[in-house]
């Protein structure tokens, strides 16, 4: 009977209790019943912070340059005209004198215009001669030449060049020969760069 009467009055403790605690900003945690363990909660995660990315391109070291490869040469086209050579000849002169370091009986001289920025190694030119009488051929072989001469040309060198024909005569001229469909057939220059008039389109008769 003593039990009865007191669950009511615990009850009413109870409810008392919770109003008075909660009238004064309490904050009544939630105790789970007898044999139930309390309830685990996930740990508040905050969210990922990334860092902004950077839209600006790295800076990089400069590199060393990389080797230029040069391109077959071609004469550059000039205003008013279609193409030019890259050179300026004089008109070309048998002599049937001897000159120093030349020849000592009959050669032909002429000046040589490197118009380029390009340094000459060897020039070859094609060239006919014919006896000023006759105007035939005045040798026995052919009268056709091609001659490679190997002269050292800086950029926009002008030099007088000299071609000896010492070795194709058996007897020493007392005339100059006529020089027909002179030309300049190749150009070496350095770093192994040809310039090439195959078939005479510059020749000068």
């Amino acid at each position: 009977m003593q039990t009865k009467k007191c669950k009511p009055l615990l009850l009413l403790l109870a409810v008392t209790l919770f109003m008075a605690c909660e009238e004064s900003g309490w904050i009544i945690a939630d105790i789970p019943p007898p044999g139930q363990s309390p309830a685990v909660r996930a740990p508040v995660t905050q969210p990922e912070v990334t860092q902004p990315t950077s839209t600006q391109a790295a800076s990089t070291q400069p590199s060393a340059a990389a080797p230029v490869t040069i391109q077959p040469f071609a004469a550059q086209p000039v205003a008013g005209q279609q193409d030019i050579p890259p050179f300026v000849i004089s008109r070309p002169v048998v002599e049937i004198k001897e000159r120093l370091n030349g020849f000592k009986y009959a050669g032909i001289v002429f000046k040589f215009l490197n118009n380029t920025e390009m340094y000459v190694e060897k020039i070859t030119i094609c060239f006919m001669l014919f006896d000023t009488k006759t105007q035939t051929s005045p040798f026995l072989g052919s009268n056709k030449f091609e001659i490679t001469k190997h002269d050292f040309l800086s950029p926009g060198e002008n030099k007088e060049i000299s071609i000896s024909l010492d070795n194709y005569i058996y007897i020493a001229p007392t005339e100059p020969y006529l020089i027909d469909f002179f030309y300049i057939a190749e150009i070496n220059y350095l770093d192994d760069i040809i310039w090439r008039d195959t078939y005479g389109k510059y020749r000068v008769r």
